[in-house]
């Protein structure tokens, strides 16, 4: 995998040159294969933020369901009224 410094740089290179005034040429050298080398990459960029994304939630919600079934596992010990037998 690309490197996190890597990705960043080419967006911003694909935004300076889409934020460049019209008709004006992209102040890197190479042109069109230049912003396409950037399109790409940006796309790699935001496929890999969609999939961290995507493994974050899944982390948060299988927390949030454990945590609910802890709560409710500690519910059922508070409901038993257990006496200590550590006598």
């Amino acid at each position: 995998m690309n490197t996190q410094s890597e990705p960043l740089e080419s967006t911003e290179r694909a935004a300076t040159a889409v934020m460049s005034p019209v008709g004006a040429e992209p102040s890197s050298p190479g042109g069109l294969a230049s912003l396409v080398q950037d399109a790409e990459s940006l796309q790699a960029t935001l496929a890999d933020a969609k999939a961290r994304a995507c493994r974050l939630i899944v982390a948060l919600r299988r927390h949030r369901w454990r945590e609910r079934l802890v709560n409710a596992t500690l519910a059922s010990l508070k409901a038993l009224k257990l006496q200590d037998v550590a006598d």
